[in-house]
């Protein structure tokens, strides 16, 4: 694959049916590309995935929504050093803040 986004993530939540949950959902959302589940335990998932060009914020728009759980929390940290793509995607409090990006 060209052009290799490499995202390295953590999701939090205080129901541990919903992480649980949530592990399940994103193996199969990503079950046709690698992703690895470093760590899942204790209200917390830490892992990384690869995508293209940049974090696939399309595909994660709506991720969080069936669970209606406002403890929910995801940090997304994606870089793509041959276009310079350096970036932070949080969720928090239900919505996605603006993506940060370092500018070089």
């Amino acid at each position: 694959m060209a052009n290799v986004c490499y995202n390295e993530f953590l999701i939090s939540c205080e129901d541990l049916k919903v992480i649980n949950k949530i592990e399940t959902k994103l193996t199969e959302l990503f079950s046709s590309i690698d992703i690895d589940i470093w760590y899942c335990e204790d209200g917390f998932i830490e892992g990384s995935f690869e995508s293209r060009w940049s974090f696939p914020m399309n595909l994660f728009i709506d991720f969080f929504d069936e669970f209606k759980d406002d403890t929910i929390y995801m940090r997304c940290l994606s870089t793509e050093w041959s276009c310079n793509y350096v970036a932070m995607n949080v969720y928090t409090d239900s919505k996605w803040k603006p993506e940060q990006t370092f500018d070089f």
